[in-house]
């Protein structure tokens, strides 16, 4: 695995909760809407008690995928710590681990808030990939 893989695991992975977590609250909408039969015996509900069922699994692959998602991120941040140079540690961390209402940050936005220009971050994000690679190597 490369250095920028294994740094795009925890972005990868808020991707996917956060796909997960629309299903879960369209799956909720679902369970919770109610509508009503008349016929002659009165009115009736077409509530489906097996939607319950598939709401519970949703719930659990949202639990496990949380706790993957926070189980890399905590991961990430250790391995950038490790990386020396200020500069490089904090492009990592605002690209990798940062974000910004719910979305990872961009490298525009990363650059404007370190005042650098686009390409700058993008030259020091080559030169931290490098040193998280040294690191990926040193460690089991």
């Amino acid at each position: 695995m490369t250095a920028k893989q294994y740094l795009s695991r925890a972005r990868h992975l808020d991707n996917e909760l956060n796909d997960m977590l629309m299903k879960k609250q369209a799956a909720f909408d679902t369970l919770t809407r109610v509508t009503q039969n008349y016929n002659s015996d009165g009115a009736q509900s077409t509530k489906d008690p097996h939607k319950f069922d598939s709401y519970a699994t949703l719930m659990a692959m949202c639990d496990q995928l949380t706790d993957e998602y926070f189980t890399a991120l905590c991961e990430i941040t250790g391995t950038i710590s490790k990386v020396q140079d200020e500069r490089q540690r904090r492009v990592l961390t605002l690209y990798y681990t940062v974000k910004d209402g719910g979305r990872p940050l961009t490298w525009e936005q990363v650059a404007v808030i370190l005042h650098y220009s686009w390409k700058q971050t993008r030259r020091i994000h080559a030169k931290a990939l490098q040193a998280v690679e040294v690191i990926l190597q040193e460690c089991p």
